[in-house]
């Protein structure tokens, strides 16, 4: 196939094809999780969301090269910062999710089709990025939930005004046993063509 055909048709393929998957992939997965009333959703919701994420990082020929990778082999409660760099983060970070997940997420959500469906099996919290103290407000019984229930909580960094980097662990204070990791894009790490780096940290 000659250059300048495959500099176009290769990334129309992989496009036609990352939205042909996930609507039948979507599609069987929401059938079994409304279908058993939810019953699954706390087991599998997660493991089929990475699976999701990293067939569609294939299709986008996107390899995710963790830097100093951190496992998650417990349910322990924790919380996990997301430094938010562009669409594609949605995928690496579906990929590496921790079980039981939880996500803080613009209310905006609730209007894309698929993604708020996913948004209300995994009960992630909503934020009202125009108004500052419903945003803060919105945390309410968060710090309570992931530690009730052991969940991993996941968030974007800031939204508008409202740095949640800082506002999750305020709300965690005397909360004990809950992990802060950050989970970031290696920005400095030598960037290679097809390679996504992610460095995982955590606080000591």
């Amino acid at each position: 196939m000659p250059e300048r055909k495959k500099e176009w048709f290769l990334p129309l393929l992989a496009l036609i094809g990352s939205w042909l998957f996930t609507i039948i992939y979507w599609s069987i997965a929401f059938l079994f999780f409304f279908g058993t009333f939810k019953l699954f959703a706390d087991r599998y919701l997660i493991p089929a969301l990475k699976l999701w994420a990293r067939v569609l990082l294939f299709f986008c020929r996107i390899r995710i090269e963790h830097v100093n990778p951190i496992t998650f082999p417990d349910q322990k409660p924790r919380v996990c910062v997301c430094n938010h760099q562009s669409l594609l983060d949605i995928l690496w970070g579906s990929s590496i999710l921790p079980p039981r997940a939880m996500a803080i997420g613009k209310k905006e959500f609730i209007f894309i089709p698929i993604i708020n469906v996913l948004w209300h099996l995994m009960k992630n919290v909503r934020i009202d990025r125009g108004d500052r103290q419903k945003a803060l407000a919105s945390l309410s019984g968060v710090a309570s939930e992931i530690v009730k229930n052991s969940r991993s909580l996941t968030e974007q960094g800031s939204h508008r005004g409202v740095d949640f980097r800082h506002a999750v662990p305020k709300q965690l204070q005397g909360h004990e046993g809950v992990d802060a990791t950050e989970n970031h894009d290696a920005q400095s790490e030598e960037k290679q063509p097809g390679v996504m780096p992610v460095r995982e940290e955590v606080d000591a």
